[in-house]
């Protein structure tokens, strides 16, 4: 008995919770810019292929890619290279 009490009160009081509840205002994604890093060197097909797919991103976000191109030993880019920028970077 005790738990069907609980149960009704619970289904009683949802309306009027959802009634309460205001939506969260969220700010759009992204908020800026997208950043694409290419690993291998400027003109190779890899980096042909990521500036193509940054340029499609681009118009179904409506954000501005960038792409960067960072070739380092080996087609492997620089270490830490987006991670300290991503700690330095002030969101707009």
């Amino acid at each position: 008995m005790r738990h069907t009490f609980a149960s009704a009160v619970q289904i009683a009081l949802m309306p009027a919770a959802f009634a309460l509840s205001q939506p969260v205002a969220a700010q759009d994604y992204p908020a800026r810019e997208i950043r694409s890093i290419c690993n291998f060197a400027a003109g190779s097909g890899a980096d042909i292929l990521v500036r193509y797919y940054s340029d499609r991103l681009a118009r179904l976000a409506g954000k501005p890619v960038i792409v960067e191109t960072r070739s380092g030993r080996r087609e492997t880019s620089p270490p830490n290279t987006s991670r300290a920028r991503s700690r330095t970077a002030t969101p707009s």
